[in-house]
This record gives structure tokens, sequence and C-alpha cells, in this order.
């Protein structure tokens, strides 16, 4: 079949991997073609992010040189400008934007709409581009993938209010976590598909990053990270030894033990988790996140490599392997780092997981089975 995916994210080597990707590799390794189309990056963006700027050269640069996998096609849809999130008085400046936006597709993302088996778009920027592509073809199938509650996430107004509108259509809305089919509108056909874990890149052999004799903590990701959190767990690691290593957030003037390493390809952050002594998921604790046990790679990634994990207890997340800090309470951290430290690493933590061609198996069987128009 052929798949088009729209998503926020790049298909870059530099770029992290998250979940849109592990779907368009899995896919692609079953012998399906994927169009991975990036939108939302408009040229505004570009303007206001030299971040950006550089993904979208190394996103042109990948597919220029043919070095992205086989079967995928990845393209950055060329935009002016898109409605911005995040600042009130920005949303308000750019209103106008909301009308305009997601109805002129370029050549690219035109051709991979008319060829599409099977339309995949990542809810938020993506959506806006449903109507328009659904014009070009009527007749595929169409999937919503609901990854994380917008509004958590800090969507602007509108793209909420288009969730709203738009989900109802799809034939089926994926999320990766059971919790969040509660956030769906309720006439969304919901499905609930599980994340998977890359086992077959995770090299438990691999060579460690880490100096001799210190004691290792990792964070990855920078979704609702808890800046306070993480300076004052680096501050009761700091006796034992221990040393604080940031992937993928920023961070101004860290402590000393806080190394922030900025945004590495996955292969590159493997090692990093899997000679951890601890797994660090500093997400800002705040209400309906618990999703999050389930949504979240990096929690996957860490119990598949068998880590104790330090979370804030404000999140209200539970498991075996799940180590609960809270920074308000006296001796609320210094504790619970010393207890994670102490707690050996078991590779049980992470039996039942899937690995990504698993999942894939589980969305294409899903897509099987939807009724005949």
């Amino acid at each position: 079949m052929r798949f088009l995916i729209g998503t926020a994210h790049f298909f870059a080597p530099t770029y992290r991997d998250a979940g849109m990707h592990r779907f368009a590799k899995a896919l692609a390794a079953k012998g399906h073609h994927v169009d991975f189309i990036t939108m939302g990056q408009s040229r505004l963006k570009q303007a206001m992010k030299r971040e950006t700027r550089a993904y979208v050269a190394a996103a042109d640069a990948a597919a220029a040189a043919g070095v992205n996998p086989p079967n995928i096609h990845a393209h950055v849809h060329r935009e002016l400008v898109h409605p911005p999130s995040g600042s009130a008085q920005i949303e308000r400046l750019t209103a106008p934007l909301n009308r305009v936006y997601g109805r002129r597709p370029d050549a690219v993302l035109t051709a991979a709409a008319m060829a599409a088996d099977v339309v995949i778009l990542e809810c938020g920027y993506a959506l806006y581009w449903y109507e328009a592509i659904r014009r070009l073809n009527p007749d595929a199938r169409y999937l919503a993938f609901y990854n994380d509650r917008l509004d958590l996430v800090g969507f602007r107004p509108e793209v909420l209010a288009l969730a709203d509108r738009l989900l109802p259509e799809f034939d089926l809305v994926r999320t990766n976590a059971e919790r969040l089919l509660d956030y769906l509108p309720a006439a969304a056909k919901g499905l609930y598909v599980p994340q998977g874990v890359d086992k077959e890149k995770i090299r438990f052999d691999s060579p460690s990053p880490y100096a001799p004799g210190t004691r290792n903590i990792v964070s990855v990701g920078n979704m609702l990270f808890d800046d306070g959190a993480v300076r004052a767990i680096a501050a009761a690691a700091a006796p034992a030894n221990g040393f604080v290593h940031v992937i993928g957030a920023a961070m101004a003037d860290p402590p000393a033990n806080v190394i922030v390493h900025g945004e590495l390809p996955f292969e590159r952050t493997l090692p990093f988790m899997v000679h951890a002594d601890v797994g660090l998921a500093p997400y800002r604790p705040v209400e309906g996140a618990d999703y999050l046990v389930q949504s979240s790679l990096k929690i996957q990634q860490y119990s598949y490599c068998g880590l104790p994990i330090l979370l804030s207890q404000g999140l209200g997340l539970e498991a075996a392997n799940f180590i609960h800090y809270d920074v308000a309470a006296p001796g609320g951290v210094e504790a619970p780092v010393a207890q994670a430290l102490a707690t050996p690493r078991d590779r049980t933590f992470g039996a039942k997981l899937l690995d990504w061609g698993e999942v894939g198996d589980v969305l294409l069987g899903a897509i099987a089975s939807l009724p005949a128009r």
C-alpha cells in the first residue's frame, strides 16, 4: 500500500526519532511506500527559529542525497506562513491565518495525496490539510494519530477546535495511550495502539559513554521539561558522584554535574540509556498527564533497558520500576534519588513491550478490519 504521513516532525539524521518516524519505518520495512510530509514548519517559523532552519536544511539534504530508508520519501512542505502557537499575543495577531492555512498543497503533497491508499495525519498542524487532501483523494482511508493532549502540548485554541470538528470524520483515530481515548470527541472512532521499542537497535554490548566510577542519570526529550526538578535531582546525586545527562532539552547555566548534550540522533542516544543507572522523566506535574505512562517513548525505552525511573509524584503514574520524587517536600528528592541509584537494573521491567514491527502489524490489522464503504 501507499501511505501518506503528515506530521510536524522532520525526517532528518540530526532530528530525534519520534513515534511517527517509527511507524513510517515499520511500514516501509514491510514493503509499503511511505510519503513522510513535514507540515507546519513554514518560512515564518524558519525566520523565527534558527533550529527550524537547520532541520529543514538537514531534511532536504537527506532527501536529495537518497540516504533515507528504502520505501520512504520525505519532504518538507513548502509553505510561507502558518498559524503559530505558544504566545497569546502572536496567536491574536495571526488569527487570520487560520482561514487560509492548509488550502494550497504544494506539488509533492498533491502527488502523494492522490496516490495514497491510507492517509495518516498527526493531530496538530497536519489537520489543517485534511480537507484539501480529502478533496484530492476521497477514496483513501483516513487515520488521525492523537499522540498527546493538544492543550498540554501548547497548541493554539483553533487547533483544538479543529480536532474536535474533524476527528469524527476519520475512519480511525489512533491513540498511544488508553487514557487519551477519553479526550476524543464523542463521535470519533478511537483505537488504542501501543507504543513500541526499537529492540533490534538496542545493543546492550555497546561501549558506555560514561566515565568510570560515576553514577549516571539520563533524561531524554523536552516535553513538559521541569528544569527545577532536574537541578534538584542533580544536587541530590552529587554526593554519590552522580551526573545527570540531559538529551533533547535546553538548560541555561546548568550545575556542574548536569551535562547537556543537545539534540542527538537515536543511535547516539541509545548508549546513554543502555548504560545509565537511572532513567529520568522530568515531566512537570500537570493535571491530566497520566496518559504519559503509556505514550512516553522514553519511559518505554527506559523500561526495556531495565532502568529504575525517577518521575514526579504529582503525575500519578505507577509501575514496578517507578520511583517518585516531590520537589516541594522535605527530603522529597534526596531519598528517591538515593533509592533509584541503589536499585539494580532489571530487564523484566520491559518484558511485555512490543517492537515497532509488531506495533505496525496491529495498525495494519486495524486498517484491514475497517468496514467496507
